[in-house]
């Protein structure tokens, strides 16, 4: 009996390390694989709101280029240019030192500078086997990551809670450290559109 019940304790631990261990070689592969982050590129789909889908392209010198079905909004490091297809008009703004957009941030910001809380193995309506590491931001914000990977660690949907904000998005089409022209980050000026400057 004593044997049985200390080789339940034993096959509990290695259970527990492995997990751990797990965990923690997940987060390292992602951590290595996003250490040296010049660009990326991604669709975007909201769990949340159906509308918010599209495309980021973006850089680690606060660059962006988001496309959406109404919207093309270019941040080149200094504004922010928010242009709207549907009501003509472009709003131009001063760009923030740190990009608040969720997607932009959990590449850039918060693998780098966080740590794994958590790992959860899920299993899909057809037997698909994922994962979701949890990941926490060392800044003490709160600030909360959950990664939706499969086998193959290709990550396909990011969740997020972020300074009173939350969501989810699936994501396709990841590229990462691809060459991007410059040009993709440089407003170009329409004379037909409404122009408001804020700066």
């Amino acid at each position: 009996m004593k044997k049985l019940i200390v080789l339940s304790i034993l096959i509990l631990s290695f259970t527990f390390i492995a997990f751990s261990e797990t965990k923690d070689s997940s987060f390292e592969y992602f951590k290595k694989k996003f250490a040296n982050l010049e660009t990326i590129k991604v669709n975007f789909q909201s769990l949340d709101n159906k509308t918010d889908r599209g495309e980021l392209t973006a850089t680690n010198k606060n660059e962006f280029r988001i496309i959406t079905n109404d919207r093309i909004i270019i941040c080149d490091g200094q504004s922010i240019f928010n242009h709207s297809v549907s009501q003509k008009q472009v709003i131009i703004s001063e760009a923030e030192e740190t990009i608040s957009n969720p997607i932009y941030t959990t590449f850039f910001n918060i693998i780098e500078n966080s740590k794994p809380v958590n790992l959860k193995k899920t299993t899909n309506s057809k037997n698909k086997v994922n994962y979701i590491l949890t990941i926490v931001s060392n800044n003490g914000k709160n600030e909360l990551i959950d990664i939706y990977y499969d086998n193959s660690k290709t990550i396909f949907q990011i969740g997020f809670k972020m300074k009173n904000i939350s969501g989810n998005y699936k994501i396709s089409k990841l590229q990462v450290n691809k060459k991007i022209n410059q040009s993709t980050f440089k407003y170009k000026e329409n004379s037909e559109l409404e122009v408001i400057d804020l700066r």
